[in-house]
């Protein structure tokens, strides 16, 4: 389905969203809604996406304590 890196990272708002997970330091985890207000010009589709693509190809963690606690780290 994605033939280069270009595929993966380069769809808008993809890299700022590995961006603010790297900002996060040594703790690293972040749940949706601080992702999502870091990147505040785009909708909850965009940033869903952009996270299943990115934990698709193994550029990020995914840990979910319970349906309604959901964090990512890189």
């Amino acid at each position: 389905m994605y033939e280069s890196v270009r595929d993966v990272v380069g769809p808008k708002w993809t890299l700022e969203i590995l961006r603010l997970l790297s900002e996060k330091g040594s703790s690293g985890w972040m749940n949706y809604t601080e992702i999502a207000s870091g990147v505040e010009e785009t909708s909850s589709d965009v940033v869903s996406d952009r996270l299943s693509v990115l934990k698709k190809h193994n550029l990020i963690e995914r840990n979910e304590e319970s349906s309604r606690d959901v964090r990512y780290s890189i």
